[in-house]
């Protein structure tokens, strides 16, 4: 048999599970409004009102297509599909296939155009989120641009100086280079920490539909040659599944133009001006947790 959840609103907090006929029972004694919303996945929400069946007072709209009569069907299906017919929690009801709500193994209309994260996320996925923090690893990238820039600096000055002993230039370029390459091996570790958890949450939030894994988010990057273009890519489609969730929400979304322009410079520049990149790296990981949190946030809104 068939669960059902159900709240009253799109921000509040949700019940359930509940069989058809319990919920029928709560929506007889007067628990369920009318603009109550179900779902049978706690993905997809469905206004109370249009539940055939729910309020056995009223008549439910029919099938398209259907000539069963509402003493034919079932709780909350039609007698033909064993369907739930409801409208789109945020819009006028229009009986057509895509307002169909499957249940019980019935097969599910396939739209025109699928998108991968137009689910809306539901407060149990947000409370499983935990807001994460970017100081550490742009800290430490601050550190890796003045270890670069050290290093800069006493190559001219070596060049300027020429009277000056050799051997104690040298020990201070390496001592600037293996600054500079331990900041570098705590920077990596903390942007794959991060990487791995921002792409958790992003499974958290689609149902573990979105197609990026944090295991291949954070072992693509050590692929040769693929790894530039990763670490473009995988950034900015992370931006972009993000952003579909706070628009759902009706929050501000994260700055993908942001990211792009910061990920595309960190591979120009990384050669030239290899203390630039954390810091590009840095602004993006910003952009992107900073957008995170604010979906997290609206939990408590």
């Amino acid at each position: 048999m068939a669960q059902l959840w159900v709240k009253s609103s799109p921000d509040a907090q949700t019940q359930g599970p509940f069989t058809a006929i319990e919920l029928r029972n709560l929506a007889a004694a007067g628990h369920i409004p009318a603009g109550a919303l179900i779902s049978l996945d706690q993905h997809t929400w469905r206004s109370a009102a249009q539940v055939k069946g729910l309020y056995p007072s009223a008549p439910s709209p029919a099938a398209p297509g259907s000539t069963a009569t509402a003493s034919d069907a079932t709780p909350f299906s039609s007698a033909a599909t064993d369907t739930i017919y409801a409208p789109d929690s945020t819009t006028d009801y229009q009986p057509d296939a895509t307002t169909e709500l499957q249940r019980d193994g019935a097969p599910s209309p396939t739209p025109a155009e699928s998108i991968e994260y137009a689910t809306p996320h539901t407060e149990q996925s947000l409370w499983e989120l935990h807001p994460r923090g970017t100081f550490a690893f742009t800290f430490i990238a601050f550190l890796m641009l003045i270890a670069n820039g050290a290093v800069a600096y006493l190559a001219w000055f070596a060049q300027q100086h020429h009277e000056l002993s050799e051997h104690v230039l040298l020990l201070a370029s390496m001592g600037g280079a293996a600054a500079f390459l331990l900041f570098a091996a705590i920077a990596l570790i903390l942007w794959l920490v991060w990487v791995y958890g921002i792409h958790k949450d992003l499974r958290v939030l689609s149902g573990g539909r979105h197609t990026i894994s944090p295991g291949q988010a954070v072992g693509f990057s050590f692929l040769p040659l693929f790894d530039a273009f990763w670490a473009v890519y995988m950034p900015v489609r992370a931006c972009g599944a993000l952003n579909q969730h706070l628009a759902a929400r009706g929050l501000r979304k994260a700055s993908k133009g942001t990211v792009i322009t910061c990920q595309l410079f960190s591979i120009l520049f990384a050669l030239a001006i290899p203390g630039l990149t954390p810091i590009l790296y840095a602004l993006s990981m910003r952009t992107i947790q900073k957008g995170m949190n604010r979906l997290i946030a609206s939990q408590s809104t």
